[in-house]
């Protein structure tokens, strides 16, 4: 993934969001690959069954929904990126994880659907990465803390796992070898017996 400049920031949330004809936006975002066909029909249906009065700001609420949805796949993707070239491996947690947490911090900042904070928040981490404030925000967060200590204690019981592996492995070399030998010293005292 690509950074984002502040330039295509900028035009996202200042032209496309607030585009002079919305019905038209979310219609040609509508018909971009990979939609969801549900949310389409969805879409589509709640348009069709609103009143003329009501129309701009249903247009307005699923473009504001649209539009939250991508800055927050976008900051999600920043995130990651700058998470796992910048930190500690001991930090380390699945990506599936900093995922939900990231979004959990949203919702706790109550930036789920402010296309306008979610924006600045976008634009902070392309351009102040891993100073920026939100950055922070998710790896002070108490989400954050419970997700890392959960991959430390599946991380120490698979270490333990791995070394009772091994010790038994060892044992079982061990007892291979002890085997061997008594079948040694039994020829041995065998050859020793008929020898007298």
């Amino acid at each position: 993934m690509h950074q984002l400049d502040p330039v295509t920031l900028t035009f996202f949330t200042q032209t496309v969001l607030t585009a002079a004809d919305p019905a038209q936006l979310l219609l040609g975002y509508l018909s971009l690959p990979n939609q969801d066909p549900e949310w389409i029909t969805f879409v589509r249906s709640h348009l069709g069954t609103t009143s003329p009065e009501h129309f701009s700001s249903v247009v307005k609420s699923f473009l504001n929904l649209e539009g939250s949805s991508w800055l927050k796949t976008m900051i999600v993707q920043v995130y990651q990126n700058l998470f796992y070239a910048h930190e500690s491996p001991q930090l380390f947690i699945p990506a599936r994880d900093l995922d939900l947490v990231i979004r959990s911090t949203f919702e706790l900042l109550n930036l789920d659907f402010n296309t306008h904070a979610l924006s600045n928040t976008l634009n902070s981490l392309c351009t102040e990465g891993p100073q920026s404030r939100f950055y922070s925000d998710v790896l002070e967060s108490n989400g954050f803390e419970i997700v890392w200590k959960k991959e430390q204690r599946e991380l120490l019981l698979k270490l333990q796992r791995e070394a009772q592996a091994l010790e038994c492995f060892q044992l079982e070399q061990r007892a291979l070898h002890f085997a061997s030998q008594r079948e040694f010293l039994l020829t041995r005292i065998n050859e020793v017996i008929l020898f007298e």
